[in-house]
Order: C-alpha cells, then structure tokens, then sequence
C-alpha cells in the first residue's frame, strides 16, 4: 500500500503517512497543490464527545495551508470572526491550478 492521507474529523488530525498534525477542529475537505495541502477545519460540532470544554471549542472554521515536504502550516483562512463558531465545511478544491487530490475533474464552465 502506498502513502495515505486522512482527514480524522474526531481527534481533529491530518495524517500523512505515519506523520499526524493536529488542526483543532474537525478536518474535513482536502485540496493538494503540488506544494501544498489544503485542509478544510469546521468548529467543533460536539466538543463534549471529544472531551472539551465549550469554551475551549469556540473557533471559527479555517482553510489551513501546511508544506507538503514538512507539514509545517504556512497559513491560516478564517472563514468568520474569531470566537464565532457554526461555520462548517465539507469539501474544499483547489481552483485555477491541477488539485492532485482528485482524478479527472474539471471545473464547472457556466455561459450566460
């Protein structure tokens, strides 16, 4: 089997290989730039399942950027406010540049 990459929603990681980051939120939705990761991050849905603290689980959903080489996070998109939660992302693809992440999809051309 080769390289795999998971979004674990529940702990809050993304896991490449036997390499793990944990993002604080659910991770969900991944878009892979030739350089780069991007990885959908919704607020917690049920932070007493994961055994937080609601107060602990007040963050806004995000787009994090991490280095494919290192997976070190080299950005963060806040899609609300700080300490406004509720935002909740499902997917995410990258745009105007070949997402690696998928096979064979092409964007959606509307003429009007």
């Amino acid at each position: 089997m080769g390289k795999y990459i998971i979004c674990d929603s529940f702990r809050g990681d993304f896991i490449v290989g036997n390499k793990i980051v944990y993002l604080n939120g659910w991770t969900r939705g991944l878009a892979i730039t030739p350089e780069c990761y991007y990885v959908g991050v919704s607020s917690h849905s049920y932070p007493e399942l994961q055994g937080k603290k609601e107060e602990d689980s007040s963050h806004p959903a995000k787009i994090v950027k991490l280095s494919r080489s290192s997976l070190k996070i080299i950005d963060i998109f806040f899609l609300r406010e700080r300490n406004k939660s509720e935002c909740q992302i499902y997917d995410i693809r990258a745009v105007n540049i070949k997402d690696e992440g998928m096979s064979d999809w092409k964007p959606l051309t509307l003429t009007l």
